[in-house]
């Protein structure tokens, strides 16, 4: 950050990004001069602001620019180092880290290497130019311990790291500073705070080896990067997803993100939050499948424990634990806009509401396939023999509202029935069956039972979902076609949207959700693991995009302001509706 307040930012592919203090605006760098020919543009790892004027970057295989704030400038290093770390004090005073193990140093018309070392640098940190820092560890050697070095203006030495960090196990990823000759050393399992002699005290713990980054913003606190979130020390309190972080303004911090996600800790406002923690990774015997449902500001989900969560603006905490605490394999939840939850088992449905009333409905004919908790207080349901099931407010047990219908040759597949609310209280329900012929239809009917459609398929069902005024729109896949999304009745073009495969190597599956008339949609759930995960929303018959850091996406709860997005690693982001 330049001292009017202009950030720059730098990534994969040669991104360059300004942020004015409004918006960021990105730019792409060329290939510099050392990089080989087939690796197109560079991958940028560190920059450093001086001025609006003066921005250095720097990145893989020499890669080394100058911005003067009209032109970027390649300059010519050294094509065998790959650097990771830029700061500068001054235009004159500029200090560049490569990983095989030199520091290099600009005097405002030549670099020269201020230090060459024999081992892989993995951290570097400078608050001034005679408090250098940089965290090394050997080659090939997992044994021998980490080495900090420390620069007082006029040479470089060794520093000792004594007391709890001796015993850590785990490789050490980061160091940090923010008063002067009390570094922070962070490992992939601890975080350390060290003192004038060397001695480092741990400051916290983490189970699962996941530690990826650190910057010390005072005396007495840090942010760190855990399991891809920004987590504060001294709160606890987790900001937006990252893989990286820097040091900004009066205490603030910059969070680095996949997919190009930056935001800043300062303001709290940031286009995607966190609503859960992030679920550390447990034995597969001890792990279930974490489903979830949201509403207005509860979220719900159900994995060892049936969890609830309420968002508000910027943060969001766990309110509730229903009492069931032993889910089985196949449970689910849903939730309505006054924050009710039903927790959905093969015999029961626990109905928890958010003044902690709780009732049990026993299920007692055929397993539920879906169920949708209406704002009404009142459940509609699909059996797996495709009854429609409803249960009044404050009703004891479900009542047959419709079976499966007579005039439908075949009966429904299996664990087909979906029960769609699009807002509050419109529901319809959808099942899949086979015909005779051995074709695939999606049958739709309303919440008495009533059939409004019986779309014959063009290949395997991948995935549908209905608007409230009962448009469907699916996602389907056969030989011939290949994977098509379209309007029921419409063209596969008709809607702007890609098709689930397009664009992605592997085949995951197809995600689709209406509120109202929008549509939100992710192609596949296994998406690009550079790019991140691709997220449509069709509003007015016009698509956008944006894209999230992630790369595996469980599940979509549209609000009516935006949509829940839940990552197969555990957590959920709160995507505001965007234009």
């Amino acid at each position: 950050m330049t001292p009017t307040g202009t950030t720059f930012a730098v990534g994969a592919q040669g991104a360059f990004m300004r942020f004015d203090g409004t918006q960021w605006k990105a730019a792409v760098v060329s290939k510099p001069m050392g990089q080989p020919k087939e690796l197109g543009y560079p991958q940028l790892r560190a920059v450093a602001a001086i001025a609006d004027d003066d921005v250095w970057m720097a990145g893989d295989y020499g890669a080394l620019f100058h911005f003067d704030g009209k032109t970027v400038t390649s300059l010519e290093l050294d094509g065998r180092f790959d650097f990771i770390g830029l700061w500068g004090a001054a235009k004159d005073d500029v200090w560049l880290v490569a990983k095989q193990g030199s520091v290099f140093h600009f005097d405002g018309s030549t670099w020269s290497e201020s230090f060459a070392g024999d081992r892989e640098i993995v951290s570097f940190w400078a608050t001034s130019s005679d408090d250098i820092y940089t965290l090394s560890k050997a080659v090939n050697s997992s044994s021998t311990p980490p080495r900090l070095l420390h620069f007082d203006g006029s040479a470089w030495t060794a520093r000792p790291m004594k007391g709890d960090i001796e015993a850590d196990p785990h490789d050490f990823v980061a160091v940090s500073a923010a008063v002067r000759g009390q570094p922070w050393i962070a490992s992939t399992g601890a975080v350390y705070r060290g003192d004038a002699n060397g001695n480092f005290r741990s400051q916290l713990s983490v189970p699962h080896d996941a530690v990826r980054d650190l910057v010390v913003v005072g005396k007495d606190d840090a942010w760190y990067v855990d399991y891809g979130w920004a987590v504060q020390i001294s709160s606890g309190e987790m900001a937006s997803p990252s893989k990286r972080l820097s040091l900004g303004p009066n205490g603030s911090v910059w969070a680095f993100g996949d997919g190009g996600w930056i935001h800043s800790t300062q303001d709290l406002s940031d286009p995607v939050k966190n609503v859960t923690p992030p679920i550390p990774d447990t034995p597969d015997e001890f792990k279930l499948p974490t489903r979830c449902n949201a509403r207005g500001d509860t979220l719900a989900c159900v994995g060892d424990k049936v969890r609830s969560y309420r968002r508000v603006p910027g943060a969001s905490s766990e309110v509730s634990l229903l009492s069931n605490d032993d889910p089985g394999y196949g449970d689910y939840v849903r939730v309505n806009a006054h924050g009710d939850i039903a927790h959905v088992s093969a015999s029961w449905v626990t109905l928890r509401a958010r003044d902690g009333a709780e009732r049990n409905l026993a299920v007692a004919t055929a397993k539920l396939d879906d169920l949708q908790l209406l704002d009404d207080g009142s459940m509609l349901a699909i059996d797996g023999k495709g009854t429609i099931r409803r249960a009044a407010p404050g009703a004891a047990m479900f009542a047959d509202v419709a079976p499966w219908p007579s005039t439908v040759a075949a009966g429904p597949s299996l664990d087909s029935g979906t029960v769609h609310r699009p807002d509050g209280n419109t529901v319809w329900v959808t099942n899949q069956y086979t015909d005779p012929q051995g074709h695939w239809h999606l049958l739709v009917r309303d919440p008495k039972g009533a059939v409004v459609d019986d779309a014959l398929l063009s290949g395997a069902l991948a995935t549908a979902t209905v608007t409230t005024s009962g448009t469907v729109i699916l996602a389907t896949f056969n030989q011939q076609q290949g994977s098509i999304v379209q309007r029921r009745g419409g063209t596969s073009d008709d809607l702007s949207l890609p098709a689930p495969n397009s664009g992605v190597a592997g085949q995951g599956k197809t995600l689709l959700a209406a509120s109202g008339e929008d549509i939100y949609y992710v192609p596949v759930t296994f998406d690009d693991p550079v790019s991140g995960t691709r997220l449509y929303r069709l509003h007015d018959g016009t698509a956008s995009r944006v894209i999230l850091p992630l790369q595996e996406v469980y599940g979509l709860y549209p609000q009516p302001d935006g949509v829940f997005v839940q990552s197969a690693q555990g957590s959920t982001l709160f995507v505001p509706a965007w234009n």
